[in-house]
């Protein structure tokens, strides 16, 4: 069976599990801290709601309940997030980065 939505009430540094459950599509309520921030697109792939809290829960569920869920879109959000893809922007990260280096040190001069 498809899970209808992956409940994320804790705080992960890198938000892998709300990745995982997005690249099943399924759609992520979680905490809004921590890497559920940098993973989770509020109202698009979940729900962000502001604290531990039932009732800061509650109002996230009823949210939730309230979208129209696209699986495939929650699922295309995820992949940007692949290995090669993360890869891939180090790697143009750490380039623009000594890029820049060089050009400071270059005026610097």
């Amino acid at each position: 069976t498809h899970a209808r939505a992956f409940l994320f009430p804790q705080i992960e540094d890198a938000g892998v599990a709300a990745l995982e459950a997005q690249a099943s599509g399924t759609p992520v309520i979680a905490l809004g801290q921590g890497g559920a921030l940098d993973t989770v697109m509020h109202g698009i792939t979940g729900i962000l709601f502001p604290e531990q809290s039932v009732r800061s829960i509650e109002n996230a569920l009823q949210e939730w309940e309230a979208v129209t869920w696209d699986s495939t879109a929650i699922r295309r959000h995820a992949e940007q997030f692949r290995e090669e893809n993360f890869s891939k922007k180090l790697q143009q990260s750490i380039q623009e980065a000594l890029c820049n280096f060089s050009r400071s040190v270059e005026s610097a001069s």
